[in-house]
């Protein structure tokens, strides 16, 4: 009997017969096993999915469990026996679980707060990103990031799409030191002696057109206006600076008054120059001494102007010199006329 339904039997001996009770016979149906996933069965090691099992009343999973479900994380073939009624039906399931890559970063230098952009670097394997403080970025700049330790990371995505982070590595951005300089005047004339500077923290240096190691020598710096700047590194690396200007010029209107305001006039043409300048005086007498000199102080030329109270012109010519600024200096009995010439 394989179906169900209600069975008897008549049995005949010698031409007598009989027949028996009925015997009910039922025939329960096979369950179907069947196992649904709550998502995908590949995935990165850190994750998991649900097995569903249904088509029974009881279930018997290969991992113990006798829940209808269960949380899977690692590899591996799931099976479930699903029971109604007494008949059983199996099923099972393919799990595949992807390691997470290894990903690595190296250690970082110490950087100043007034040090230039880094480009971040040093993670492994290539094609990752990086992060400063759990912000994405390429690189590192310690003016935007400010004195302190920050948190470096580097995270990677392999082909199968598992994302990995490094271990994190800090980076110090030291402060600037805090840098002065003193002793410099805001003006000398070329005959002054030097002036001897002091720049704190000790241990930097000074630069600067006429320094001489920490003495600044006006004749040596020239005409002008110069800018002098002490240096100094601490012991991070870091590098502070302290700058000032100061101005070298000549010694004019020395004994007696400018000439040029007693009733005379001077007038130098044109100016600025390609190289030949004019000196008109009118309405001076006596001897004037002519003198340039170029932006070190250098005399270059020194003629003397006989004057008799009339017009005179006399002609400069810087055409063998270089562009730049020199000095006209008129000297006389009374005094002294100073002016600029600008050759370019």
């Amino acid at each position: 009997v394989d179906q169900t339904g209600n069975y008897s039997v008549t049995v005949t001996d010698n031409g007598c017969s009989a027949t028996s009770g009925t015997t009910a016979v039922t025939v329960n149906q096979t369950p179907t096993a069947t196992i649904t996933p709550q998502g995908s069965t590949t995935f990165c090691d850190g994750g998991f999915v649900v097995l569903e099992a249904s088509g029974g009343v009881t279930y018997q999973w290969n991992t113990g469990s006798q829940s209808s479900s269960i949380n899977v994380s690692q590899s591996g073939t799931y099976s479930v026996i699903v029971t109604d009624n007494g008949c059983t039906d199996q099923t099972s399931q393919l799990v595949t679980v992807n390691p997470l890559p290894t990903v690595t970063l190296a250690p970082f230098s110490s950087l100043c707060e007034n040090g230039a952009v880094v480009q971040l670097s040093g993670g492994s394997p290539s094609g990752g990103y990086y992060t400063v403080n759990g912000n994405a970025t390429p690189e590192l700049n310690p003016i935007t990031y400010g004195v302190g330790t920050h948190t470096i990371e580097y995270v990677y995505a392999d082909s199968n799409s598992c994302v990995n982070t490094s271990s994190p590595q800090p980076i110090t951005i030291n402060a600037m030191p805090s840098v002065s300089m003193s002793g410099l005047n805001t003006s000398y004339t070329l005959t002054d002696p030097f002036s001897t500077l002091t720049g704190t923290p000790t241990g930097g240096v000074f630069n600067g057109t006429g320094m001489v190691a920490n003495y600044f020598d006006p004749s040596e710096a020239g005409l002008g206006t110069h800018g002098i700047a002490y240096i100094y590194v601490d012991g991070n690396g870091c590098i502070g600076s302290d700058a000032q200007c100061t101005t070298v010029d000549l010694n004019v209107n020395i004994g007696g008054s400018n000439i040029g305001t007693d009733g005379g006039t001077i007038d130098v043409y044109p100016n600025p120059s390609n190289g030949l300048f004019s000196v008109s005086v009118d309405g001076i007498d006596g001897i004037i001494n002519m003198i340039v000199y170029d932006s070190r102080g250098r005399e270059i030329i020194n003629e003397a102007m006989v004057l008799n109270g009339q017009k005179s012109i006399n002609d400069i010519d810087l055409n063998n010199y270089s562009d730049g600024v020199y000095t006209l200096q008129l000297s006389s009995k009374s005094g002294n006329y100073t002016t600029k010439l600008v050759k370019k």
